[in-house]
């Protein structure tokens, strides 16, 4: 077993898969710092949604891993499933050439889909009602992961592996020696580490100050919705709705995950190390928006 010390920033999902990854491999002492309760930031309200259908070769065999690691995580983490419902991907008349041409793609590199008209989208799922001109892309691979399963889940296998989970730990600068990085400071004291590793999301920036380093990323505000329960559960894959700016999945509780799709947003600079996503709040207009391009594809979202 390794003699060194690992020191992970944030208790979100990075962070955590860091950890029990590195656990797994007895890769020494690993610490997990978190300024607040596991999950506290962006990992808690995640959409959670993938499909292994992208855009270039590297991201089509990233995604190959990844979706044969979730089911595998299914049965490494209690407590943890792996909702693999498919994923449909729609497009408008306009923008379905863009990824038929993707079609070869997937053939080569093995990735799995079907083609589906939105008269036999309406037939296999009864609760969706796309519009005549609507193409599907299903991938029956594709799925969801709920972070209130997840990330719990997560936790309690890195603690049974010896991963020290610090909660309510604040990191707020580098220990440096010579130039190096040798730990981190908190308010609590100083920790010291062979590694240190930064998965802190929009605190990055911030963070990264602290050396008087710049990282090379933008942070910007996304919104995702829960509806209140339904009156039964619904059967439905997760939903790349493009034509409607929009995603869509069944929730925990008998509930609709929805998000809204925005073509370009301000950066949003995390005000300082201190800073907590629930002092961010979304404009009325984002819900309401959400729900007249949604309610069309999925009626019960009203």
């Amino acid at each position: 077993m390794s003699s060194t010390t690992t020191i992970i920033i944030g208790g979100g999902v990075i962070g955590l898969s860091t950890a029990y990854h590195l656990a797994r491999k007895r890769s020494g002492r690993i610490i997990v710092l978190e300024k607040g309760p596991v999950g506290d930031g962006s990992s808690s309200r995640a959409a959670g949604i993938i499909t292994g259908l992208l855009w270039s070769e590297t991201g089509v065999l990233v995604r190959k891993l990844s979706l044969a690691r979730y089911r595998e995580l299914s049965d490494e983490l209690p407590g943890y499933r792996f909702q693999g419902v498919g994923c449909l991907n729609l497009f408008g008349p306009t923008d379905w050439p863009e990824r038929e041409a993707l079609l070869p793609l997937y053939d080569r590199l093995g990735a799995p889909y079907e083609i589906l008209s939105a008269a036999e989208i309406r037939k296999r799922w009864l609760a969706l009602t796309p519009a005549d001109e609507i193409i599907g892309l299903f991938d029956p691979l594709g799925g969801y992961s709920e972070p209130e399963e997840y990330l719990p889940a997560l936790a309690v296998k890195c603690r049974e592996l010896g991963v020290e989970i610090r909660e309510q730990t604040q990191v707020t600068g580098f220990l440096t020696r010579n130039g190096v990085v040798a730990g981190v400071h908190t308010a609590g004291g100083s920790v010291e580490g062979d590694a240190v590793v930064c998965t802190v999301h929009t605190w990055m920036l911030a963070l990264m100050q602290t050396l008087e380093r710049q990282v090379p990323m933008k942070a910007f505000v996304h919104q995702r919705y829960v509806t209140a329960p339904l009156p039964a559960p619904l059967r439905i894959p997760a939903v790349n709705a493009n034509p409607q700016s929009g995603y869509i999945r069944p929730a925990l509780g008998n509930r609709v995950l929805a998000g809204a799709e925005t073509a370009w947003r301000e950066e949003f600079r995390t005000p300082s190390l201190d800073f907590r996503m629930t002092e961010l709040a979304a404009p009325p207009e984002v819900s309401a928006s959400l729900t007249a391009n949604l309610t069309p594809l999925l009626p019960t979202f009203r």
